[in-house]
C-alpha cells in the first residue's frame, strides 16, 4: 500500500501537503539522519509538527504561527 496525497507528476493536487512535506524535509532533514531508532524519529517529527504550528512563522498568513492564525481568526468570527 502507498500512501499519495496527489497524483503522480501533479504536485498541484494538493499543494499544502507538497509545501508542508517539503519544508520538513528541507528544514529537518539533518535531525532526522542523526536519529538512532524509530522512537527518536517519531520524538522529531512530534517536535517538527510542534514548531511548524506552535512557532515557525509563515509569510502566507501575515507571517503569524499557524496556531496565532487559527486563533485570531476564531476571535474575528466570534466577535
Amino acid at each position: 500500500m502507498r500512501v499519495s496525497y496527489s497524483r503522480i507528476a501533479t504536485p498541484s493536487d494538493n499543494p499544502g501537503m507538497e509545501s508542508f512535506f517539503g519544508r520538513l524535509k528541507d528544514e529537518w532533514a539533518d535531525v532526522f539522519a542523526a536519529a538512532q531508532t524509530e522512537s527518536e524519529v517519531i520524538e522529531l517529527i512530534n517536535k517538527a509538527l510542534c514548531y511548524y504550528n506552535e512557532k515557525r512563522r509563515h509569510s502566507s498568513i501575515g507571517y503569524l504561527a499557524p496556531d496565532d492564525f487559527i486563533k485570531r481568526e476564531l476571535a474575528l468570527t466570534t466577535a
